[in-house]
């Protein structure tokens, strides 16, 4: 695809997405649409709903819908399942159905089509209704289930090696013929798999009860001791009556007991989703919508929804805040903790005011990974003199810490979790301020987007995964990807751009000055990726190019008298007498003013020129805060110096935080503009934060190649492919060669350093003693640069007046900047 082909098939999906998606989230008047349907149907959970008999009429079913469903719902190829850009909705399908067939064609089957089409069967034989679909279905399951099984190399995730022997059990039970002597080893691996999983939590000397992680999959374990069924399932009711928010296991649940509370909910969910029922129903509305919310977010599309996001959001705030005024819970539910740390990031990250989060003990919620993990999300967001955020960053950081350490976690035994556990590890040992918005989509799409998606992980998360693998709408994947690659085609052509405008002004052919085009481009484009701030990206990359030429003109490029000459010229805004490098400088200065007079003039049509150049200068630089604290307190040493300026530096990040993000109708800075200052900061923390990843040659050129040059990748089993944006979610079969990068385009020498090349060195946190030689060194070298100290005070005055006209730019310039960054 080119960019206008890019360009036009993005705006078709954003179209898609806010018809299947958005607009089935904002409440109208008449509340014709609950938010709750934008989940999609899970066959599995179907099949068990379908399989409860009517109290009265035990020879009928209950919700005879969902049998019905599952009828209609069958694939071409005769499983059920499976991953599909076709629409889930149950009257599209009753009214169209030739486009319903043609849509299968772009289904693959995956290996949880095998226990969910085996659930599937087990529910019409057990009404004994569907033969020709049963047959279909036992043929696919004979057909394809070694190539499916061979897939996985020896290794099953620990959610199917549970569930699908106990599909294949309670098919058997049934009387259904399941003929696996083709590939009898590869089902004994997985029943094995089963065996060795029940053995590491089985519970010390008792052999009539699982352990509690196993039993979010209640529905498929072998019964222990049906005297204690009733005890067992009504153990792990959820106060909305369901049991783990799956509809699959409330059934269950149902079947075994008779409760009626289990009924209630079920009744509930078929009334929502009139029969094709998801794999996860909370019956939670704002859960579903800020998990919506978050879910965009992270993969870079919050651009194209921000009215849409802006009203879901502010009618979660109306309820944030009424619920907020409620006794606080002890008990927290898991659920809750996701809800109001999610809902909490978001709304702060949005301008509403919220001021608190639901108290949480360690010993009740250390076993909660992914609850942690958003609550420590939550935290990022934390303002000055916030004690309890403080309190909760400190927890769940502790918790993180330990639940990812290899060897020391049940987590990391049977039931491991790359995905969750590298997010966890990129959030606790990274600081949000330091990471890059356009680099976050990157991973958060990789990591999500796969050929084959497991709805669920591990026995911990499993009402996590099931809400996770709702949240892959098909056509917000594949506006991810394309939304990516359109990203990159345009920062590929303004960095050429760029490029050709420090050359032209001969910025590059500076020796003494270093040429760090790319280095400032990628800075601004990863922390402002929107497409249409083009203008605003050009202008600051421009801006931080001349600060970079002048600040080693000034250090060490010119002579005094030089520096004098371009101090007065930009002064009185007079070339005059210049020549050489201050000439260059002084009209490269000149292009970039005329060129935000041009593009920003405000609606009054002022004259930005002249306001730029009658901006006033300072008369004196201002002296290092570790030397004006160590002048005030001479009895402290560098090391504690700097210590304390550290823990200064922190507060004052965290009062900037306030400033940006909470909304003052006596602030007339405009919040694009508020924006914008943050995604500065967060630049600066990514090349400063534990080194000087700016002076280095190496550090950030992997970051570069993956941010502008390099293709989505997906890891496979034959190692990472890019990911295929043009047909079906998910990977390329073809060959990748023509999705592959030129080696001949972007930044020089960057195919040496690609990623898990050994000329690329991790970034290191600097000790307190690095970073005070370092100090040293810097004001022995300025000692003797400048003895005069004229020519510091008057390198600081330029440095600060080119400062000055970048910070001036007019506000308005990126009005277009969404609320979430």
């Amino acid at each position: 695809m080119d960019n206008l082909e890019l360009e036009s098939s993005v705006k078709n999906l954003v179209a898609k997405a806010k018809r299947e998606v958005l607009s089935g989230l904002i409440l109208n008047k008449q509340n014709e649409i609950n938010p709750l349907r934008v989940l999609p149907p899970s066959a599995y959970d179907t099949a068990w709903l379908a399989m409860i008999p009517n109290p009265q009429h035990p020879d009928r079913p209950l919700f005879k819908g969902c049998l019905d469903w599952l009828l209609h719902n069958q694939k071409r190829a005769g499983f059920w399942g499976g991953t599909s850009t076709a629409p889930h909705d149950d009257q599209y399908h009753d009214h169209h159905d030739r486009d319903r067939r043609h849509y299968d064609y772009l289904i693959n089957p995956t290996i949880d089509c095998l226990s969910s089409t085996l659930a599937c069967i087990i529910a019409l034989r057990t009404w004994n209704v569907g033969d020709t679909a049963i047959d279909k279905g036992l043929a696919f399951i004979h057909a394809s289930a070694k190539k499916l099984l061979i897939e996985q190399n020896g290794s099953f995730p620990p959610w199917f090696a549970i569930v699908f022997p106990g599909m294949v059990e309670l098919a058997k039970s049934k009387g259904l013929e399941i003929d696996f002597s083709s590939d009898s080893t590869l089902v004994e691996q997985v029943f094995l798999q089963r065996q060795q999983i029940f053995q590491s939590y089985a519970l010390c000397g008792d052999q009539h009860e699982y352990h509690p992680s196993l039993e979010t999959y209640i529905e498929a374990l072998p019964k222990k001791n049906n005297n204690n069924s009733e005890n067992e399932v009504s153990f792990h009711q959820s106060e909305d009556g369901s049991v783990f928010q799956s509809p699959a296991a409330t059934a269950y649940a149902f079947m075994m007991t008779g409760n009626e509370i289990f009924l209630a909910y079920l009744e509930e969910v078929v009334k929502i989703y009139e029969h094709g029922v998801p794999s996860f129903c909370a019956l939670d509305e704002d859960l579903v919508k800020i998990s919506v919310i978050d879910w965009i977010d992270r993969l870079g599309l919050a651009e194209h929804f921000t009215e849409e996001i802006k009203t879901i959001l502010g009618q979660v705030f109306r309820g944030y805040t009424s619920t907020s005024e409620e006794p606080e819970n002890k008990g927290l539910e898991p659920l809750q903790i996701h809800r109001d740390a999610l809902a909490f990031r978001l709304l702060r990250l949005c301008g509403h005011r919220v001021s608190t989060l639901q108290q949480m003990d360690q010993k009740d919620h250390e076993a909660f990974l992914c609850d942690m993990y958003n609550l420590h999300r939550a935290t990022d967001v934390t303002f000055s003199g916030k004690s309890q955020l403080e309190a909760a960053r400190a927890l769940s950081k502790k918790i993180l810490q330990n639940e990812t350490m290899v060897g020391t976690s049940e987590n990391n035994s049977v039931f491991a979790m790359p995905n969750l556990q590298g997010q966890i590890k990129d959030d606790i040992y990274h600081p949000w301020l330091a990471r890059l918005d356009h680099l976050e989509h990157r991973k958060f799409i990789e990591r999500n987007i796969q050929t084959r998606i497991s709805p669920l992980e591990g026995p911990k998360l499993a009402t996590y995964y099931r809400l996770s693998s709702c949240l892959r709408n098909s056509t917000l994947q594949q506006l991810a990807i394309q939304n990516f690659m359109l990203r990159q085609s345009k920062f590929r052509n303004e960095l050429k751009n760029l490029q050709r405008w420090s050359k032209r002004f001969g910025l590059t052919s500076i020796g003494f000055a270093r040429e760090k085009t790319a280095y400032c481009y990628f800075a601004v484009a990863a922390t402002i990726p929107l497409l249409p701030l083009s203008d605003v990206r050009l202008t600051l990359v421009k801006s931080a190019c001349l600060v970079t030429v002048a600040d080693d003109f000034f250090d060490a490029g010119g002579s005094l008298e030089e520096l004098k000459r371009l101090t007065t010229a930009v002064q009185r805004w007079e070339p005059k007498d210049l020549s050489g490098h201050s000439k260059t400088i002084f009209n490269a200065l000149e292009n970039l003013i005329d060129e935000i007079s041009h593009n920003f003039s405000d609606k009054n049509r002022n004259d930005k020129k002249t306001c730029l150049q009658d901006l006033r200068e300072k008369e004196e630089g201002k002296p290092n805060l570790v030397l004006l604290y160590m002048k005030e307190n001479p009895e402290m040493g560098i090391e504690d110096s700097i210590s304390v300026i550290q823990k200064i530096l922190e507060e004052k990040k965290k009062e900037f935080l306030e400033l940006v993000l909470v909304r003052d109708k006596s602030d007339n800075m405009p919040e694009a503009c508020k924006e914008l200052h943050l995604s500065c900061l967060k630049a600066f923390q990514m090349f400063y934060g534990s080194s000087n990843a700016f002076d280095s040659t190496t550090e950030l050129l992997a970051d570069i190649n993956k941010a502008i040059y390099e293709p989505l990748l997906a890891d496979t089993d034959q190692g990472p492919i890019p990911i295929n944006s043009l047909g079906p979610v998910g990977l390329n079969n073809r060959s990748s060669k023509s999705n592959s990068c030129d080696k001949n385009i972007g930044y020089k020498n960057l195919e040496k350093h690609r990623v898990g090349s050994s000329s690329v060195q991790p970034c290191m946190t600097r000790t307190s003693q690095t970073v005070a030689k370092d100090f040293q060194r810097k004001l022995v070298h300025w000692s003797r640069q400048r003895s005069n100290f004229t020519a510091l005070s008057t390198s600081i005055k330029l440095r600060s007046k080119l400062n000055a006209k970048v910070i001036s730019l007019k506000p308005n310039a990126c009005t277009n900047y969404p609320c979430l960054m």
